[in-house]
């Protein structure tokens, strides 16, 4: 076993420097009578993992893929390993082969596994030490993870992975960590592993405090190791380059695959950053608080305001809304404080609104920099947009836009998009097109809309395209043109606009401004919903129910309508209520059915509105209620669905929930009978004959 640096498995009381450790588990047993592997540790997890019920196995499985699981139970534990396990493998392996050749010559190194979960770093490093004959020895391994079980779990991987190691486990989340839980060595290497972590940053845990941490608890030589999922499936994610630089670690590799490109045949991304801390240049960082920010898209408006600051000190915005001011007494002896003191005060502005900061340049020159809140912004976005920059009139207008540092004034937001639309500015001839589109500060105009849309488009714009399409589609600012919608359509969608790849696939599914084509139509709404686009979750839900492009696989259809039910989509809730219903790709369960169909009816969905009343009408999932029932019938007649229109009209024919009353019973079937509803036809004519011999009866 590992050489632990403190304790056992902790009981309630003990402190946090005890070990964490899986120990007299069926689980432990049986790894520990094996040679120890990744692919050892998969099978063992997998064979626990059909020890489940199949409804138990089918469920855990598909919340694992969603991400939807936490790792808090030892079935949950099983089922990523065997549902995921494969993909990290992959990925961390990968990018192992790609360490450099000074780290793998050491001979003694650290491990740091930051969010280890199972351990999975470690797991797959040992793999990698043994089969390209390497011989270094792991003299300490530091496991961070704040679930103690996936911690425990972890711990037992590495003890026998590694059973000459010191071992130290954390179980923190990165924002309760301190330099006291990564202890450094300057004499020995340290390998630090961050695997699907830096993508969560800002959400989940402070990614520039994080980074900090780790900078100051740095000695020695340190390579980093970071793997993650390629979002979007086209776009970096900024977080990794953030941290790096951050950090001042020095990329030596850095590589994305999509999908099919990593792995043929599978539908896994990849992107791998490898890099060495750099320490030719350690900066001393202040410590400092969060100031309240603006993005910018590119330097330009930057570079305008470093004119305007002069003294050689870079202005950028700040990070996050939310204002924090300090005096410049925090940050004495800083090398931009004297020189941004002096220009602040010249314009009459006041340096306690300010941080002072060192940034890297493009040449990798450290300069003063300040970072600056949203009221500070306009202040300097004015000035550049007044001096004619077409980026800081963007930046300008997109401030009164969102209320940013200025009360929120859509006309003035108009003004200064207009300015810098006429510059020929892409996002802000987008952005002036929306104004129009929506009415907002202009009166509406889906012409201009139009006009504006397409000189963003005609740029490549994205979304500008999309919605120019859309223009197209519902023949708003030009006449209807199917064909020149899926033009537009497509433009965007092959930049990776969901919203276009879910048009275009409908394109495809009506066959409208193309030849019908449901396996086209797959395809896109398929590239779309694996974005999150929830209208195309429940789209290609729907081709897998009729088997449209697809096999039909009613189980597949249930995955695609819980994706986008549980963004709220009301359509996709009503479906998936119906599956639930029918037991269509699920267990049949009525009162999953009413949950589902509840969620669609506070949302208005006519179809969900009548189903519900369906279930208080025959008790299904509900206590028989025909009042209720009739409720929810009305709600959706009312809204023209001829399902309801003819289910209400029978109950006031048969006096269930309501007085029997057969001329309103007549007016609902005629309301649904004139929807080509056959049943409410026959029943309008029975029940018509049955009031007339009423009136005039038999002698």
């Amino acid at each position: 076993m590992a050489k632990f640096i403190s304790g056992t498995q902790p009981t309630t009381g003990q402190s946090n420097d005890a070990l964490i450790i899986e120990q007299a588990t069926n689980y432990a047993f049986t790894l520990q009578k094996q040679k120890v592997s990744f692919a050892t540790i998969r099978e063992t997890s997998s064979v626990f993992y059909r020890m489940l019920p199949d409804e138990i196995q089918t469920q855990l499985f598909e919340d694992i893929s969603r991400g939807v699981c936490p790792l808090d139970s030892e079935p949950c534990l099983n089922t990523y390993m065997f549902a995921l396990g494969k993909m990290h493998n992959a990925k961390l392996r990968r990018a192992y082969d790609h360490l450099s050749a000074e780290f793998r010559q050491n001979s003694l190194v650290d491990i740091v596994d930051y969010g280890c979960g199972q351990g999975m770093g470690c797991i797959c490093y040992a793999d990698f030490l043994r089969e390209n004959g390497l011989r270094q020895r792991v003299r300490r391994v530091i496991l961070i993870e704040p679930s103690r079980l996936a911690l425990a779990r972890a711990a037992l991987h590495v003890s026998l992975l590694f059973p000459d190691a010191e071992l130290k486990t954390v179980c923190k989340g990165f924002d309760d960590l301190t330099v006291n839980d990564l202890p450094s060595d300057p004499e020995v290497a340290t390998l630090h592993i961050l695997s699907n972590v830096l993508d969560l940053g800002d959400r989940f845990f402070r990614l520039n405090d994080f980074s900090d941490l780790v900078a100051q608890s740095l000695k020695g030589r340190n390579e980093f190791v970071c793997v993650e999922p390629l979002f979007n499936g086209y776009n970096k994610d900024d977080k990794p380059y953030d941290f790096f630089e951050r950090v001042n670690i020095k990329i030596y590799f850095d590589v994305q695959y999509g999908k099919n490109e990593f792995v043929p045949g599978e539908q896994w991304t990849c992107a791998i950053l490898l890099g060495v801390v750099n320490n030719d240049k350690i900066v001393t960082r202040n410590k400092r608080k969060r100031i309240v920010g603006i993005s910018t898209r590119n330097m330009r408006s930057l570079e305008s305001l470093m004119v305007l600051m002069g003294d050689g000190i870079n202005i950028l915005p700040a990070e996050k809304e939310g204002e924090y001011r300090f005096t410049c007494g925090e940050l004495q002896g800083h090398v931009a404080e004297p020189a941004a003191v002096k220009m602040l005060q010249e314009n009459d502005l006041d340096p306690a609104h300010y941080q002072f900061i060192e940034v890297k340049d493009e040449s990798g020159k450290w300069i003063p920099s300040i970072r600056l809140g949203y009221t500070e912004a306009v202040k300097w976005y004015r000035k550049a947009a007044e001096q004619g920059d077409a980026d800081a009139q963007y930046q300008l207008g997109k401030c009164y836009d969102y209320g940013r540092g200025v009360t929120q004034d859509f006309t003035e937001a108009v003004k200064w998009y207009r300015k810098a639309a006429e510059q020929g500015d892409a996002d802000a001839q987008y952005q002036l097109g929306k104004c129009y589109d929506y009415g907002r500060g202009v009166t509406q105009d889906f012409t201009e809309a139009v006009k504006w849309y397409r000189k963003a488009a005609e740029q490549g714009h994205a979304v500008a395209q999309h919605n120019l399409g859309y223009c197209y589609d519902e023949g708003e600012g030009v006449p209807q043109d199917y064909t020149e919608a899926v033009k537009w359509y497509r433009k965007a969608a092959e930049q990776g606009n969901a919203a276009a790849q879910c048009n275009l696939g409908y394109c495809y599914d009506e066959g409208q401004g193309v030849t019908q084509d449901y396996t086209e139509a797959v395809k896109w709404y398929r590239k779309a919903a694996e974005q999150g686009n929830a209208a195309a979750q429940n789209n290609l839900g729907f081709c897998y129910v009729y088997g449209r492009g697809v096999t039909q696989d009613y189980t597949e259809a249930v995955k695609w309508y819980r994706k986008a039910a549980e963004q709220g989509h009301a359509v996709a809730q009503h479906n998936l209520g119906f599956c639930y219903e029918k037991g269509l790709g699920v267990t049949q369960d009525y009162t999953e059915a009413v949950k589902w169909y509840r969620k669609a009816t506070e949302q208005g969905n006519a179809a969900a509105q009548n189903n519900l009343g369906y279930c208080y009408d025959e008790g299904q999932g509900v206590t028989q209620d025909y009042t209720e029932a009739v409720k929810w019938y009305r709600k959706a007649a009312e809204q023209g669905n001829a399902a309801a229109q003819y289910d209400l009209g029978f109950c006031y024919e048969k006096g269930l929930g309501v007085p029997q009353d057969y001329m309103e019973a007549v007016k609902w079937y005629r309301k649904a009978a004139e929807q080509g509803h056959t049943a409410a036809q026959r029943r309008k004519r029975d029940i018509t004959v049955t009031i007339i011999q009423s009136r005039h009866p038999k002698k």
